[in-house]
């Protein structure tokens, strides 16, 4: 297992379960107590995680919605394959309209080989994400 998948996998784990332990996890991923270790401190000082004695938890978030960061690395993988399937249907010279989802996020660093497009966007993230392509003119 890639230690991205493994690391993604942990997430969904402590996602899905609100807590799980060390133990647990080297069971679920099948990864040594030591590897475990080093991936809860990674997502956890990647803010994705609560460290707590044994384990891990999910970050306390009073508003029931999963944190944006949690949702740009959740799938990433396959996000990456629709954003790459969607591209091919993009050409230039054309006008879109995207959302502020994750997936169009990793939609967006492939637009940079696109030329004369106008791209409309209602996510404060994909808009950022589109100023920074430094051959296009952005307009806020």
């Amino acid at each position: 297992m890639l230690i991205d998948e493994r690391k993604n996998q942990i997430l969904m784990l402590v996602k899905e379960k609100t807590y799980v332990s060390v133990n647990d996890l080297c069971e679920l991923v099948y990864a040594s107590s030591a590897t475990i270790r080093r991936d809860l401190a990674f997502l956890s000082k990647a803010g994705l995680i609560q460290r707590v004695r044994g384990g891990a938890s999910v970050l306390g978030n009073s508003t029931g919605e999963t944190a944006a960061i949690v949702r740009a690395q959740a799938n990433i993988f396959e996000k990456k394959r629709i954003a790459n399937a969607a591209f091919r249907f993009l050409h230039n010279g054309q006008s879109y309209f995207f959302d502020g989802s994750t997936t169009v996020g990793e939609l967006v660093p492939l637009l940079s080989k696109l030329q004369d497009t106008t791209v409309i966007t209602n996510g404060c993230e994909n808009a950022v994400r589109l100023a920074d392509i430094p051959s296009w003119n952005s307009r806020c």
